[in-house]
Formats: C-alpha cells, structure tokens, sequence
C-alpha cells in the first residue's frame, strides 16, 4: 500500500510539473483551468479517500459544465480550503505530507496563478482573482483574531500564521508578530496591540508589513523592532530601528532577540531574528539575500526556523544543525504564491516539492521535523 501510494504520488507530481517544473508559465486563464481540470481528475483517480475522490468527480463535472470562465479560480480555492482542514498540516518526516494534503497544495498552485498581470488580462479575470485571493487572507485574519482571543498561557509554543510570512507566536503568556501584512481595519488591529508584546518586521517590503498595524502597536505603547523606519513621519519613542549586527542581543517589551543584518537588494536592509518567547527560540530570516547575515545561526540553539521557500533553506538549516543541540528544530517554510508577484515569482508548491534547492534532493537529510503550509492552522509544540 505504502509502494502504491508513493508511486501515484510521482505519477501525480510529475503530470504537475510538465509545464511549470522551476518557475511557472503564463498561461490564458482557458488553458490554466484546463490543466486545472485534467489534474482534479487524475487526483481522483489516485487518491484512497473514497470521499474526496467522490467529491472531485463531482467537482470536475462542475468545472466542465460550468458557463462563467472566471468562477472556477474562487471555486478551486474553497474546495481546496475545505479539505485541507480534514487532512490538517501535521510534523512529519524529512518534509513530506499525506499524499492528499500534497495533491491538495498541488491543486492550490492553479488558481494561485491565474496571470492577472498579462497583457491580455480582462478585467473579469482580474476581479476574479483578486476577489478570491483576498477572501482566504480575510479568513485566515479572522482565524488569527479567535487564536490570538483565546489568550492561553501554556509553556507550550503556539504558531498561528496568517499569511505569506506573517506570524502570531505565543508561550509561557507571551506574543509576538512577525512580518504581518494586515487587511483588516482599524478595530482589528487595535485588538492585535493589545493582544501583542511586540511586533517585527524583518524588512521594508509591504507584503511583510502593515502601516496601520505599526501604527496601532506604537499607539498602545508596544515595541516596533524594524531594520530601517519605514514610517518615519511617525513619531514614537517605541520605534526599535535595529540597522546594524545585534548578535549579543537586546530586550523590547519584555521579549529578547539577537539579529543580523543582511538585505534584499540596496533598499531593502532585512534582519534575521532569533527570537525568545517562553522558553523556545523562533529563528526567522524574512528575505534575506545575504548568507553571510545568517551564519550566526549557528551559535543557537534554535527551535523553530520559519524562512522563505524559495531562500536557500538548506544551508540555512545546516547553520543551525551545526550547533549541537540545533537538531531538533522544527521548520515551517513560507512564502509560497505570493499573490503580488509576478506568476513565475508566485513560489509554487510543485517548485518547493521538486527543486533540488527545495525538498527535491534525495541526497540531502532534511529536518526530522517539517511542518507544511501553516497558513489557516494553528500548532502546539509540546
């Protein structure tokens, strides 16, 4: 059974990255849904959960007979939300998944790259996508508000993620927010600062931060700890502009970090965060470019290493496996179909399943512990 499902697993993975293997094509949005359709079928054909496989027909002829060209992109997305929360994202072994939850995120890349951005691009295509892209981020925001409501003070270490790489952190009655693009209003990010002891912002690239949300956590007196300020007109004394190499460590709003400063380009100074909460260190390295800022990695012990997908992952995980007691880290990576870039920059989950610089090196150990796509869930580390 374990040889079947593995060898369905490839046949499946291979159909994906025919066309989209590294960086992903643009394609009219008739010939996306097409390809959209075929995969539906052939995870129906494959998958063991006679359930799914029963629903992904049905959702199949939907797709087939259905007149609006636009609809199926707000459509994938929801069918993919609802199953993805009956097969949830768990630790698993060298960064594999259930096939169902794998095939599912394969299923994510089709509406996640719907070419808004094509020259060619109606209106209608454009709305349809933006509308249901910003439909999951409001879901998940509002999944976060009732995770953050809930206040529990546990030694445990609780991850919730929003979107991209935005993280609520929370242990031994600490919370912290890391790279939060918010869309919500005023209300709710008043909420977000008091429910807060600080918020971090790696670098100064507006899919990793919020004007009003910064705004809201100075204004109830919470550290901002930024690498540059980026709302200079702004004025507060809560503003913790961390421009330099901080590897001995510092303290704001009760939370201690140690950072280095690398970048995304000339404009963009980005720190790498190793960061207290409880007991547990978060280790987080936005969009660094720049190994060199990460080296001191390996000087921690870390527990958690939250990175981007695309970002060079595996010799960020053997900084912190060179420290003895840094092999247990858990890793979550983020970052995937971001919805402002460019598709062949919308960092698909074919790409971060088949790349050798991803998990596709057969020949490299991964962590013992991998948390897939966090986005919508929350996780307890024990």
């Amino acid at each position: 059974m374990i040889m079947k499902k593995l060898a369905t697993a490839i046949i499946l993975l291979v159909f994906h990255l025919v066309s989209y293997a590294f960086e992903w094509k643009s394609q009219s949005n008739e010939d996306l849904r097409a390809d959209m359709i075929m995969f539906a079928e052939q995870f129906a054909g494959t998958t063991q959960d006679m359930k799914l496989s029963e629903e992904l027909n049905e959702f199949v002829m939907l797709q087939k007979a259905e007149a609006d060209s636009y609809k199926w992109i707000a459509q994938t997305n929801a069918f993919v939300d609802k199953w993805l929360k009956r097969y949830p994202a768990e630790l698993s072994d060298g960064g594999a998944c259930s096939y169902e939850r794998r095939s599912l995120l394969l299923l994510r890349d089709y509406p996640m790259h719907a070419d808004n951005y094509r020259d060619d691009a109606t209106q209608e295509l454009k709305d349809a996508y933006e509308s249901s892209i910003r439909k999951m981020h409001r879901e998940a925001e509002r999944d976060a508000l009732k995770w953050l409501a809930r206040g529990r003070k546990s030694d445990n270490l609780e991850i919730c993620k929003t979107y991209n790489m935005g993280f609520f952190l929370r242990s031994s009655g600490q919370t912290v927010g890391i790279d939060l693009q918010w869309e919500g209003g005023e209300d709710e990010m008043k909420k977000i600062a008091a429910s807060i002891d600080a918020l971090f912002v790696s670098h100064p690239h507006d899919d990793h931060y919020s004007i009003g949300l910064m705004k809201a956590v100075l204004a109830a007196g919470k550290p901002v700890i930024m690498s540059c300020d980026i709302i200079p007109e702004y004025h507060s004394e809560w503003k913790v502009i961390v421009d330099k190499d901080n590897t001995d460590g510092m303290e704001a709003g009760g939370i201690s970090f140690c950072s280095c400063l690398g970048d995304q380009g000339p404009d963009a100074p980005n720190n790498v965060f190793v960061i207290k909460i409880g007991k547990w260190n978060i280790a987080q390295n936005g969009d660094n470019a720049v190994p060199e800022a990460e080296a001191f990695l390996k000087d921690h012990k870390v527990d958690l290493l939250i990175t981007a997908c695309w970002n060079g992952f595996k010799r960020t995980m053997d900084y912190i496996r060179s420290n003895p007691e840094g092999t247990s880290c858990i890793y979550i990576p983020a970052h995937e179909n971001e919805w402002m870039h460019t598709v062949d920059h919308r960092e698909a989950y074919c790409e971060l399943f088949s790349r050798n610089d991803r998990f596709g090196d057969t020949g490299y150990d991964y962590f013992p512990s991998v948390i897939m796509d966090a986005a919508g869930d929350s996780f307890i580390m024990k």
